[in-house]
């Protein structure tokens, strides 16, 4: 979307780019784009790596809750009625 407006603008404003062929054209345009899916690509894959990060965080912070409060039970002495 950017890539057509920015080949709109350049042909209006600029004389070398009209002189370009079509293909050097499409090259370009080509290009934008590609480089717009990989930076897209590598923000969805940080996100998704950071989600992962946190979700085994948290599993290990509940493991160690888990046996914190295991250990309590067993250690504290149960009142008899």
């Amino acid at each position: 979307m950017y890539g057509a407006i920015l080949a709109g603008a350049g042909y209006f404003m600029s004389p070398v780019y009209r002189g370009l062929t079509i293909q050097f054209k499409v090259y370009l345009q080509m290009s934008a784009m590609i480089l717009g899916g990989c930076l897209e690509a590598d923000h969805s894959i940080r996100e998704y790596e950071a989600k992962v990060r946190m979700h085994k965080r948290l599993m290990r912070d509940r493991e160690v809750w888990e046996k914190y409060q295991e250990e309590y039970e067993q250690a504290s002495p149960t009142p008899k009625k």
